[in-house]
């Protein structure tokens, strides 16, 4: 197994728990996988997908974000298997709210068109989905798997991003959200933000820091609640407005 990325750190679980490179291949990859699939996947990317890591906490019985901050080294591993003996037996653990529409935006990001970055975004209040949106291009146009790119300073603008749409969507059918939280598979860009937090959405939740640190601050000073890993050193990139 590599020990790129995540990869030391899932060495390190596989041995606390007693479990073979092939055992641990079939928790992330499924049940055809083996130790070489497994090795390939950590070579390739140095960390796990967001499904990925859903399907390996669902085996270990964690809370997804819980793993998330172990991979990410935000938690020891002594806690996280802390967390595992805490629940309940295997197969009666319920998903947190939070990773149920984490997972939905998950499921929506797989419509977004442009290659570059597939993401997906939820609008709920009181439990109750308002909106759902991803990246893709203007209504009637042609979109970056059918045309290519549209690139500006190393960028594809192409499509509206996952959050801008969920926006659009919830004023097109007339859904207010003022009050609702945000479901995003990528931490939000600046534009997105801002268009966020004056929309009066109250709350971010997402699976992956994406680039602007901004946010963070920018959401402390607005009230506005924001959950997800912390951005990984060297990862951050603060874009001009």
């Amino acid at each position: 197994m590599s020990v790129r990325g995540n990869g030391h750190r899932l060495e390190t679980l596989r041995r606390a728990l007693g479990l073979t490179h092939e055992a641990l291949a079939r928790m992330v990859l499924g049940a055809e996988a083996d130790a070489p699939a497994l090795a390939a996947l950590e070579a390739e990317g140095g960390s796990l997908s967001l499904v990925e890591r859903h399907a390996l906490a669902v085996a270990l019985g964690v809370p997804r974000d819980a793993l998330s901050h172990y991979l990410g080294g935000h938690i020891e591993l002594g806690h996280l298997l802390g967390m595992r003996a805490a629940e309940e037996p295997p197969g009666t653990v319920r998903e947190t709210w939070d990773s149920y529409f984490l997972r939905i935006a998950e499921a929506v990001a797989v419509r977004a068109t442009c290659d570059r970055k597939h993401v997906g975004a939820v609008i709920e209040r009181n439990r109750h989905i308002l909106a759902t949106g991803y990246n893709g291009s203007i209504v009637g146009l042609e979109h970056c798997d059918e045309v290519g790119h549209m690139m500006e300073d190393g960028h594809c603008v192409r499509t509206i991003h996952a959050e801008a749409n969920a926006i659009v969507q919830a004023a097109r059918h007339g859904a207010r959200i003022e009050g609702a939280n945000i479901y995003v598979t990528a931490s939000p860009c600046w534009p997105c933000f801002k268009m966020i937090a004056n929309a009066g959405i109250v709350k971010i939740v997402y699976g992956e820091f994406y680039r602007d640190g901004r946010i963070h601050e920018a959401a402390s000073a607005c009230g506005i609640q924001l959950v997800g890993p912390a951005p990984r050193e060297g990862r951050e990139t603060t874009l001009p407005q």
